[in-house]
C-alpha cells in the first residue's frame, strides 16, 4: 500500500541518516583520540557509553534474528529498541548533572567507546536495512521508525551533553565536526 511505501521510504532515510552521524561519531571519536591510553573514560560517561553501546548491540544482534513469520522475534526486537531509548534516557540524566571534564587527556579517554558505539549503532543500522523486507512484511514498518526517531532524537542529545563536558578547546573542535550532523537534522 502506498502508506507502507512511504513509511518503508521514510524509515530507508531515517537509517541513512543514523549511518551518517555513527561516521561522524567516528570522525569525532578519531579527532579527540589522537592515541588515546589504555584507561578508562571517566564516570559516569563510561558507563553511560558501556551500557548504550550494549543495548545497541543487543538490538542489532535481535534485528539479524528477523523472520517476517515470527512475531516473537519483532516483540523482541521493540523491546531491545525501547531498552535502547531507555538507557539514552537514563545516560541523559547521568551526564547532565555531572562535572565537567577538566582534563584533556580525561576527554581523550571517550575516543574509544565513541569508537565502539559507533560501531554498534553501523551495525544496528546494516542490519536494519538488511531486514528491511522482513518489517514491511510484518507491518513494522511505523512503530520501529517512531522508535528510531526518537532513539536518533535523544541519542543526539546525550551526545551532545557530553561534548559540553569536555574542555573548551576540545568541544570547539568537537562542535566543528558535529555540525554537518545538526545541520542534516534541521532540515
Amino acid at each position: 500500500s502506498i502508506s507502507t511505501l512511504v513509511c518503508s521510504s521514510s524509515l530507508v532515510g531515517m537509517l541513512a541518516t543514523m549511518k551518517f552521524s555513527a561516521l561522524i561519531a567516528l570522525t569525532v571519536g578519531a579527532a579527540l583520540g589522537v592515541a588515546a591510553p589504555a584507561a578508562s573514560a571517566p564516570e559516569p560517561y563510561s558507563s553511560v557509553l558501556s551500557t548504550v553501546i550494549a543495548d545497541t548491540s543487543a538490538a542489532a544482534a535481535d534485528v539479524a534474528k528477523l523472520n517476517s513469520q515470527s512475531i516473537e522475534t519483532f516483540h523482541t526486537v521493540e523491546s531491545d529498541l525501547s531498552n535502547l531509548l531507555q538507557a539514552i534516557n537514563n545516560g541523559i540524566a547521568q551526564v547532565e548533572p555531572a562535572a565537567a571534564i577538566t582534563s584533556n587527556s580525561d576527554a581523550l579517554l571517550l575516543a574509544t567507546p565513541v569508537d565502539n558505539l559507533a560501531a554498534a549503532a553501523s551495525s544496528l543500522v546494516d542490519k536494519l536495512q538488511a531486514n528491511m523486507q522482513q518489517i514491511v512484511q510484518a507491518n513494522k514498518c511505523h512503530k520501529i521508525y517512531s522508535e528510531l526517531e526518537s532513539i536518533n532524537d535523544k541519542g543526539k542529545n546525550l551526545v551532545s551533553d557530553i561534548v559540553a563536558k569536555v574542555p573548551s578547546d576540545l568541544t570547539t573542535e568537537a562542535q566543528q565536526l558535529a555540525a554537518p550532523v545538526t545541520n542534516a537534522f534541521a532540515n
